[in-house]
């Protein structure tokens, strides 16, 4: 009951927003140009979503207008690493309780939030069709942002990688881990295998610039020899206590060390991203 609740409630959002964007289409005013970004992983802990908040929050400062969406739909983390308590979450909009709009939460430095459930198994489990409805309807409601982060969950399940290859450019996380950086290269092939992705790679937690390029590098051509598929290094994120300082503590990295070592790495990788859409 609770799925085919859920399924109908998505079918007219979609039918309703699609009113309204053809609507929009048929005015004067012109839809903004806006990129949407995926950061992923194949592992678990290699530091996804706290890059996702301070790459976001970097853009921001730098006047990008910037949104994220929580793509781990079963437990949310980006309210948590940012210290912020939504009052509602997408499962709302899935209920048909929410519009999109309506749940949007304000962060630092004008960065907004699309928040997700935490802990709830039936969000986790949406039938590929509903997913699939749901992807599209949040993607299309965040284009009045300039970029708009996916933070998607780890691994390669379909909910992962349907979240993943609904953007335009796919960045996949590793650290110098050798378990890391295999299952950093199971995620590439398995996007591969469904979209001939613009695909990056962020090493994060090197211990020096060099065997963050070792790495990327590493991964890039086993990537091009095995699978035929299309990377490239995007850039690092030095080790540096000052990370696991700011996670515990929930405050943004860039603002609480906005010297730190990790911190020049963000701010750079945002600057590159930045140029890379101009």
């Amino acid at each position: 009951m609770i799925q085919n609740d859920q399924a109908t409630m998505l079918r007219m959002m979609a039918m309703a927003l699609k009113r309204q964007n053809d609507e929009y289409a048929n005015s004067e005013e012109q839809r903004p140009i806006s990129r949407t970004i995926a950061i992923t992983s194949g592992k678990g802990g290699v530091g996804k979503t706290n890059i996702t908040a301070n790459l976001a929050l970097a853009m921001s400062i730098q006047k990008a207008k910037v949104g994220i969406i929580d793509a781990d739909l079963g437990l949310a983390n980006i309210d948590v690493i940012l210290r912020l308590k939504p009052k509602y979450n997408i499962e709302h909009v899935v209920s048909g309780e929410k519009k999109i709009s309506e749940i949007f939460v304000k962060g630092p430095a004008g960065l907004t939030i699309i928040p997700a459930s935490p802990g709830r198994i039936p969000m986790a489990s949406l039938s590929e069709i509903d997913r699939s409805i749901l992807i599209r309807e949040l993607i299309r409601s965040s284009s009045i942002f300039d970029f708009t982060f996916i933070d998607t969950a780890a691994g390669i399940s379909n909910n992962v990688v349907d979240f993943a290859v609904s953007a335009q450019k796919i960045i996949v996380v590793t650290t110098p881990e050798p378990t890391a950086i295999t299952d950093a290269y199971a995620m590439i092939k398995v996007i591969s295998q469904r979209k001939d992705a613009d695909l990056g790679i962020i090493v994060n937690m090197a211990q020096s610039p060099e065997q963050a390029i070792e790495v990327g590098e590493r991964i890039i051509l086993a990537g091009k020899k095995f699978i035929n598929a299309k990377a490239n290094f995007l850039g690092y994120i030095l080790m540096d206590k000052a990370v696991s300082d700011s996670v515990s503590s929930q405050e943004p990295l860039i603002f609480k060390y906005p010297e730190a070592i990790a911190t020049k790495c963000i701010n750079s990788l945002a600057s590159k991203i930045l140029e890379n859409s101009l």
